[in-house]
């Protein structure tokens, strides 16, 4: 249960954490 906050984190970070 840590794709959700992944998600948003990504969406703030402009898909930056889309690369980890």
């Amino acid at each position: 249960e840590g794709e959700l906050q992944v998600h948003k984190s990504q969406q703030e970070f402009g898909g930056k954490t889309s690369m980890k």
